[in-house]
């Protein structure tokens, strides 16, 4: 259940991914689990599960289950790791203090560990929550710390994200030539996929870009541009929800039908059986009667030959 969680979150079944990985629970909840770390990463992966549906509340309470549960087993790697999870979730719903906060903390704790990837994660969110709060030097601090690992892990959808942020705070610093160079560099990452949510924000920035040089009628082109490709990406959305739809009735339509199957399994063996005993009871019914027959035949044959004696 927890890996068909993970796929379904992958595919962007969020709420099949849920089913799962509550079912993973429960699981976990009524057996012996010799590993004490997956019901911490069953937690997590619930939280960013329900973050990706926009519920804070659910995302909220399972993130803080996970940190809870592996404070508990003294794991503070998962611990750190939830964090991350955390400090995404109150960025995503603007709480940014808190997730500068958080994802600090998290982030020493990777550093001083010597895990680079995490603590770029870290860096990056930092990034993005700097921003909000008008941080401006401290998210370029922490976004050019996370750009390298993003260049040289092949992360190019973080990598072009990465670059956006640092348009975008190079435009509030009026740094135009900065901005436009980070820009560009972003889009050439993800021509490919101009159909994807993250380019939109590439396009968000370039307009923003437009305007602060008071080109207006290439801001106005870009935004329809964007309205179209949003539009595509509206589509895309409706498409996996269908998906999802339908991947959830065929399943539940195999399971209806194994529960048939089962069921008719089952009858057939009491049939059988029924079938059985019936035999039995007309052997039963046959052997008595033949016996009871016998014993008539054999006392007239006795009477017959007590009536000869007489005689």
């Amino acid at each position: 259940y927890y890996a068909s969680g993970l796929i379904n979150h992958k595919k962007g079944f969020f709420n099949t991914a849920i089913q799962n990985l509550l079912a993973a629970d429960a699981i976990i909840n009524n057996s012996q689990v010799t590993n004490k770390r997956l019901k911490g990463s069953i937690y997590s992966e619930i939280a960013a599960t329900y973050n990706d549906l926009n519920n804070y509340k659910k995302a909220k309470e399972y993130i803080l289950k996970s940190i809870e549960y592996s404070t508990k087993i003294n794991n503070l790697h998962s611990v750190n790791f939830a964090q991350i999870t955390h400090g995404k979730i109150e960025s995503k719903f603007e709480n940014y203090k808190n997730a500068v906060t958080i994802l600090e903390k998290a982030g020493n704790y990777f550093y001083e560990l010597g895990d680079i990837g995490y603590a770029s994660v870290c860096d990056f969110n930092l990034g993005i929550a700097n921003y909000h709060l008008s941080n401006f030097s401290k998210s370029i601090y922490h976004l050019n710390k996370s750009i390298g690992f993003a260049a040289k892990s092949n992360s190019v959808d973080n990598h072009a994200l990465t670059l956006t942020y640092l348009a975008k705070n190079y435009i509030k610093l009026n740094k135009i030539e900065e901005a436009k160079k980070n820009i560009e560099l972003a889009k050439s990452l993800v021509k490919n996929k101009k159909d994807f949510p993250f380019y939109t924000a590439i396009l968000y920035t370039e307009i923003d870009y437009f305007k602060k040089i008071n080109n207006y009628p290439k801001a106005f082109d870009l935004i329809t541009s964007k309205d179209s490709i949003e539009k595509i990406i509206a589509q895309k959305s409706n498409i996996v929800n269908l998906n999802e739809l339908e991947a959830k009735y065929q399943t539940e339509k195999k399971e209806q039908q194994i529960k048939l199957l089962s069921t008719k399994n089952e009858l057939a063996q009491k049939q059988k059986y029924i079938y059985i005993g019936l035999l039995g009871l007309f052997v039963l019914i046959g052997g008595s009667l033949f016996y009871s027959y016998r014993n008539k035949i054999k006392t007239a044959q006795k009477l017959k030959e007590l009536n000869e004696l007489k005689s």
